[in-house]
């Protein structure tokens, strides 16, 4: 079921039973769905539940042909409330040959977990991009 939070769209989520407004939704991995095409860029902002996002497409983010963008909301505090270490979806993608990059003063830096945490805001957005 999708509860949709009316005060913040980005805290609507998934769950087994709430009270409120919910509608059933299909969900599916990033393998099955890359199986039919093979973007150049993928979205994801799951409030703190990328590392799953990133275990269910492991197939395809170890695929060599395509290696799409992924623009992604980190959001360290959302990570630990799911139950993750704060950088874990950075070290799956750093396992797949991708690397992080944050936006700072107008230009792409990239992440480097121990120097550049904590970030200057609580969640920031995160360009990841698979070296050649």
């Amino acid at each position: 079921n999708f509860c949709r939070d009316f005060l913040n769209a980005g805290n609507s989520k998934i769950v087994e039973s709430e009270n409120g407004v919910s509608t059933k939704i299909a969900t599916s991995t990033l393998d099955k769905i890359c199986k039919k095409t093979n973007p150049n860029l993928i979205k994801i902002d799951i409030q703190g539940h990328e590392v799953e996002a990133f275990q269910g497409g492991s197939r395809f983010l170890r695929n060599k042909i395509c290696k799409p963008a992924i623009y992604f909301e980190y959001w360290p505090r959302g990570l630990e409330k799911a139950g993750f270490d704060k950088f874990e979806p950075i070290k799956i993608l750093r396992k797949f040959n991708y690397r992080c990059y944050f936006w700072e003063k107008n230009k792409w830096k990239e992440l480097k977990l121990q120097k550049d945490y904590p970030l200057k805001k609580p969640y920031t957005n995160l360009l990841a991009m698979q070296n050649a």
